[in-house]
């Protein structure tokens, strides 16, 4: 009986852990769409260069939690937009967003070339903060693959990075 018991226990600790998930996940996405649905008529106004490319970058952050397909779509705007502009930080920052991108939608070779990109780019600027978290998104895409020896390997080296820059996100992967 003790363990009938038990069991129905641990059933409803189950079941009201999954709600309170479901209503997490419901809430984070329902406060994305808002930020989204604020920040796209801002695009339809007449704006400066630096101004538009805020607006694209914080869309494509708001679209990571929702759609994926837009969160690339801005990300690749914000990248043109960047290029244009000749901040090669933001370029860099675009590369990674639209890596991981392919990376939730677990299209791990995609994924591995943009972050690749965005390394590359990284190291010609010597932007450390970009080449560490490339690194670390690489690393992902290894652990992914079952590559674990490359996974730690690179994974170190951007631990390594970020200590040196003292970054306190660490190994926070964000895409």
């Amino acid at each position: 009986m003790t363990k009938i018991i038990h069991s129905s226990s641990r059933l409803k600790r189950f079941y009201f852990l999954s709600l309170i998930l479901i209503l997490f996940s419901a809430i984070q996405g329902v406060a994305q769409t808002t930020k989204v649905e604020k920040l796209l008529p801002q695009l339809k106004e007449k704006l400066e260069d630096t101004t538009r490319l805020r607006v694209l970058r914080e869309l494509t952050s708001a679209y990571s939690s929702v759609d994926q397909d837009k969160k690339f779509y801005y990300a690749k705007r914000y990248k043109s937009l960047a290029e244009k502009l000749k901040i090669d930080t933001l370029v860099v920052e675009a590369l990674i967003d639209m890596g991981g991108t392919h990376a939730i939608q677990s299209e791990m070779d995609s994924a591995l070339y943009y972050f690749e990109k965005g390394k590359e780019k990284a190291e010609s600027i010597k932007y450390q903060n970009g080449i560490a978290r490339s690194l670390a998104s690489i690393g992902y895409v290894y652990d992914k693959l079952d590559k674990e020896s490359l996974s730690i390997e690179v994974y170190n080296k951007a631990l390594a990075i970020y200590r040196k820059i003292k970054n306190k996100s660490l190994f926070i992967v964000s895409f």
